[in-house]
């Protein structure tokens, strides 16, 4: 029986956002993952400020959660895979199914790069594939745990 890896970091990640406001989004950080690579995954959810989504400003999250992961001596900036999540949770209307998108950010030694042509939307298989040996507790119930009102 193999056992699936939850996640080491579990944070409400909260950023000034580079279309101006507040931002926030759930994160989790899986270290010494199967696949071998440290997977960031940002969770969209509905308490965000319309106008100031994960994908509009990945790179200005990706630099909000280093900073905090640098003080806790995690792995490089350069080595994360970095995943952004949407579901029902994200929206307050129905959007259906929840997707995944990689997103290849770009390391100049002191932050991220990224733009929209370097998000890439996965096929379930490529999902499966990535995340396999992971628990990727459902949204709602890490909110709950970590006192966020969703």
């Amino acid at each position: 029986m193999t056992s699936e890896r939850t996640a080491d970091v579990r944070q409400i990640l909260q950023w000034d956002h580079s279309r101006g406001g507040a931002a926030h989004c759930l994160a989790r950080v899986f270290l010494g993952t199967p696949a071998g690579v440290p997977i960031v995954v940002l969770s969209e959810i509905r308490t965000n400020l319309d106008g100031c989504g994960i994908v509009g400003d990945f790179a200005g999250a990706a630099d909000a959660l280093v900073g905090s992961l640098q003080e806790q001596s995690h792995p490089a900036p350069a080595q994360l895979v970095w995943l952004a999540h949407h579901g029902p949770f994200s929206y307050y209307e129905n959007v259906g199914d929840e997707t995944f998108t990689r997103v290849d950010l770009k390391w100049d030694g002191e932050r991220f790069h990224g733009s929209y042509a370097e998000q890439h939307l996965l096929s379930g298989t490529n999902v499966n594939r990535l995340l396999s040996g992971v628990e990727l507790e459902p949204v709602p119930a890490v909110l709950a745990q970590l006192g966020w009102e969703f």
